[in-house]
C-alpha cells in the first residue's frame, strides 16, 4: 500500500562479522536509484558501518537513507528508522517543505539522535547487567533448592534411624 503516509522504503540488513564497508553503501545508494525509490534504510545487525556513527542519516540525489549499525535484533531500531523517513516524506510532500528546510530539519533530528544512542546504548548496558542478575539468582535458586533436598534426604535417613532404633 503506498501513499502519502505510507511511503515505499527499501530496507537492507547485513550480519557481517567486519565492518560494512563503503562499497556496500555506493550499492544500496545504486539499487534504490534503480528501482526509483528515493527512501531506504541500511541496517548492519552485528558490525560497524564504514564512516557511521551509531545513527546517521544522509540524502545524495534526492535519495534518503538512515544507516543504523550494531543494531543487533531489536526491531525497535527498524521501527525508528522508518517512522523517521516516513515523517520527512510528510514533510516533503504534504507540507511542501523546502529541501533546504528538510536538511535543516534533518540536522537537527541527527542531533537529538546522538542523545538518544547514547541513551539507547545505557538501555542496551541496563538489559545485559539484568540479564546477568536473572541468572545470577536463577543459579543461587538452584543452588539452594539443591542444598535443601539435600537436608531433606539427610533428615529422612535420620529419621529412618530413629525408628529402626526405636523397633
Amino acid at each position: 500500500l503506498v501513499s502519502s503516509c505510507f511511503p515505499t522504503i527499501l530496507l537492507e540488513s547485513k550480519l557481517y562479522k567486519t565492518t560494512v564497508t563503503t562499497k556496500e553503501i555506493n550499492k544500496f545508494f545504486n539499487d534504490l536509484k534503480i528501482t526509483g525509490l528515493t527512501l531506504g534504510v541500511f541496517i548492519s545487525l552485528s558490525s560497524a558501518i564504514a564512516k557511521c556513527p551509531r545513527f546517521r542519516f544522509e540524502r545524495r540525489n534526492n535519495i534518503s537513507v538512515v544507516f543504523i549499525p550494531n543494531a543487533g535484533f531489536d526491531q525497535i531500531n527498524i521501527v525508528s528508522a522508518v517512522l523517521f523517513l516516513r515523517e520527512l516524506y510528510k514533510l516533503e510532500n504534504e507540507c511542501k517543505v523546502t529541501l533546504e528546510n528538510v536538511d535543516n530539519i534533518s540536522r537537527n533530528i541527527c542531533k537529538i539522535m546522538d542523545k538518544f544512542s547514547v541513551i539507547f546504548k545505557h538501555t542496551q548496558e541496563t538489559r545485559h547487567i539484568m540479564f546477568d542478575s536473572r541468572n545470577t539468582i536463577y543459579r543461587e535458586l538452584d543452588r539452594t533448592y539443591m542444598s535443601m533436598l539435600s537436608l531433606e534426604s539427610k533428615m529422612t535417613s535420620v529419621i529412618e534411624d530413629i525408628k529402626c532404633n526405636i523397633r
